[in-house]
């Protein structure tokens, strides 16, 4: 795998320290989160309730920030919802980031049909400018 920290900016100047386990378990920023990711793979992924254990966060809305955050830094975070084995990994892999980006699209398309339908626009004929506020 290719050194996170020279790929993204966005933590370039965060410290990691390693406290004998890989990672800091009291510091609770995003190059954390990403140091217990990093490693993992599509077979072995980290869960959300694992990554709240390890991190002490009381619920799973600060995992799934921290993990939208180094994805918009580039951070290929590819994830799913699979219950026997759900979790993170990042992966360079072109197919399984095809298989990911077709699954967030999914997800995507179904939240702007949601806002369309809410704001009376026909199926297929929703803009950007339809999504405006007010």
């Amino acid at each position: 795998m290719s050194d996170i920290k020279a790929e993204c900016p966005a933590v370039q100047t965060l410290d990691i320290q390693n406290n004998g386990n890989g990672f800091n378990v009291s510091n609770k920023n995003p190059i954390t989160l990403l140091s217990l990711i990093q490693d993992r793979t599509s077979i072995n992924p980290i869960s959300q309730s694992e990554l709240c254990q390890l991190l002490g966060y009381a619920d799973n809305r600060r995992v799934r920030l921290h993990v939208q955050e180094l994805r918009r830094a580039g951070i290929k975070i590819l994830s799913t919802c699979d219950k026997t084995r759900g979790g993170y990994w990042v992966s360079d892999d072109p197919i399984e980031l095809d298989n990911f980006t077709a699954h967030f699209r999914g997800r995507a398309m179904s939240t702007l049909k949601t806002l369309g339908k809410m704001r009376g626009v026909p199926d297929g004929q929703l803009s950007f400018d339809d999504l405006r506020a007010g």
